[in-house]
């Protein structure tokens, strides 16, 4: 439900008296230098293998590029079709359509364009033109 509202949220963490002992542990005990979660480090040694504590924060990557490619590819043939984009009138057609191939081809990672016009688009036709998806 908290990512339903936009909210990164850790729910063990979310007890009122978790969250108040934590408030009252002296900050050099929760930080070390650069080190963060220190304290929670120490609590869970021995625990976790000692590679995964020492591994930097890693993010969640979605696929993007490769479903761009793929089983999103109808969709971005159809959205950003050149009669599409010259419709709409925002962006140039051979430009979108170079971003496309570059992509395709491998030859560059177009990925967050191609993500962002798609999104565009469907924006558009839903809240501007009134089309149901």
């Amino acid at each position: 439900m908290s990512m339903a509202a936009s909210l990164e949220l850790r729910v063990p963490y979310c007890d009122h008296r978790l969250i108040e002992y934590a408030a009252s542990i002296p900050g050099e005990l929760k930080v070390r230098g650069l080190t963060l979660k220190a304290l929670f480090r120490s609590a869970i040694r021995g625990m976790i293998p000692r590679e995964i504590l020492r591994r930097g924060k890693q993010g969640f990557m979605v696929p993007i590029a490769s479903w761009l490619n793929k089983e999103l590819k109808p969709i971005v043939n159809e959205l950003l079709s050149e009669s599409a984009i010259d419709k709409r009138g925002y962006f140039h057609s051979a430009a979108v359509r170079r971003l496309i191939e570059e992509h395709e081809s491998g030859r560059r990672n177009c990925a967050d364009q191609l993500f962002a016009l798609l999104v565009l688009e469907l924006w558009h036709r839903i809240y501007i033109d009134g089309e149901r998806w």
